[in-house]
């Protein structure tokens, strides 16, 4: 594993990168003919693979995964994209003696929101508390086994290059149930987890901003738990534990605000939201085929569909905000409709989908960049779920076509600027050329 001391020697051998003729380079469609190294004095996270990058690359996968259902051909930059994400993972990915995996174990070493992850309380005048290897944080690194099933689902479990994602992904399995899951105990009904994912659990963004002058401290990251993604793990002791969750609701307002840390406000508890999510994902028919007995979803989970989630479908959720926001409680429906074959929730997302292809991609106003990438992965996981469980019917025309040219050209296209210049990166305006020249970057 990367060591603070191994990077800073990096730091202090490390010639100048040559950031304007990178992007001059780049710009003119030229590639990269050295390597450059981190350059002195910069950050820890300079040239780090970001959730972003992670999205454009699990989204070039399910648009692979899904025409490949639907006995198509894959394009030149579907292609590229998944060989890329082999090097990226490959470049990242830290295995452990024991099997474990994260992802940039200590890429954010010095980054502001993990000043003070060695502290577990704020205190008055209180002093940084830097954690040598730390890893990312557990509320956003809850994508990860949604991504890594997709790039499975792309490659093939049975080919080297898919074995290898499953190999990740049993890694990361073993480094949630180990080091970040924290089951009930005599303090807390509940599961939880820590608030990094290397098992820190000290306090991440302090004074991030004016609403959240305190942060996050202890166990006040794990509301991301009850969004369910971790099923995606595909392991059933992570199944169990969200039948034993969902089995825990209604919380208390106590309880709730512990989940919630500063973040008191978010409406998920009483509108029904984590528990469809828990009960969903408890159940949900990973394996494929028809579902058993105990994976059909039941009248209390239309009753907690239809109290929220369904009306929040019904709305144009691809613009402003709630396209960063809106499918992280949907994905688990999303996949519940179809993994476990429930027609009434299937017809839901395909006339959501519907009015979203009327226009497509362009309808996306107010969307912050994240935001549409978040959005448009939710659009292609149900791509690949209808395709692949027999549904293309339910696919509105064009909405493909539309989905993977606006994903071609966040790839290859020109963009604005993409890139982090405030942190000395090069300009960069697609994410070939921006993820090609992190590749490159000898850390």
């Amino acid at each position: 594993m990367r060591s603070t001391i191994t990077r800073k020697r990096l730091l202090s051998a490390a010639l100048v990168a040559g950031a304007a003729c990178s992007a001059e380079l780049f710009a003119h469609g030229g590639t990269r003919s050295h390597q450059e190294r981190v350059p002195p004095g910069a950050k820890s996270y300079f040239g780090r693979f970001t959730d972003a990058d992670c999205y454009v690359l699990a989204m070039g996968a399910d648009l692979q995964a899904y025409r490949t259902a639907a006995g198509e051909k894959s394009s030149k930059a579907l292609r590229e994209m998944n060989d890329t994400a082999v090097k990226v993972y490959k470049k990242g990915g830290e295995t452990y003696r024991d099997g474990r995996w994260l992802f940039e174990p200590g890429i954010y070493e010095d980054h502001p929101d993990t000043t003070y992850a060695g502290r577990t309380e704020v205190t008055p005048d209180m002093a940084p508390a830097r954690v040598k290897g730390i890893g990312n944080d557990t509320s956003h690194f809850m994508r990860w086994p949604m991504f890594l099933s997709s790039h499975v689902e792309a490659l093939g479990s049975s080919t080297p290059r898919g074995a290898e994602f499953v190999k990740y992904r049993t890694g990361l399995t073993k480094q949630f149930l180990t080091k970040v899951l924290v089951p009930p105990g005599p303090e807390f009904r509940g599961y939880r987890v820590t608030n990094y994912m290397d098992g820190t659990n000290g306090i991440y963004r302090y004074k991030y901003s004016a609403s959240l002058p305190k942060g996050f401290g202890p166990y006040e990251l794990s509301s991301s738990l009850l969004c369910g993604w971790w099923v995606f793990l595909h392991d059933d002791r992570v199944s169990e534990m969200y039948r034993k969750e969902s089995t825990l609701f209604p919380f208390t307002q106590e309880e709730a605000d512990a989940y919630l840390g500063p973040s008191k406000a978010a409406p998920y508890f009483p509108n029904g939201s984590y528990e469809l999510d828990c009960r969903l994902a408890g159940k949900l028919n990973l394996d494929g085929g028809a579902p058993a007995p105990s994976e059909k979803i039941d009248e209390k989970d239309h009753a907690l569909w239809s109290k929220h989630e369904r009306s929040v479908l019904s709305s144009p959720i691809w613009r402003g905000s709630a396209a960063e926001s809106a499918q992280f409680t949907l994905m688990l429906p999303l996949h519940a409709a179809f993994l476990n074959g429930d027609k009434e929730m299937q017809k839901d997302f395909a006339d959501h989908f519907a009015r979203f292809a009327e226009k497509g991609p362009l309808d996306m106003t107010g969307a912050t960049l994240l935001g549409k990438m978040e959005y448009l992965y939710f659009a292609t996981r149900f791509l690949v779920l209808a395709q692949k469980t027999g549904h293309s019917d339910l696919i509105p025309p064009r909405m493909a076509a539309s989905v993977e040219e606006e994903v071609e050209r966040l790839w290859d296209g020109d963009n604005p600027p993409l890139s982090n210049t405030g942190y000395g990166e090069p300009r960069f305006t697609n994410y070939r050329d921006y993820i090609e020249w992190k590749l490159a970057l000898e850390r």
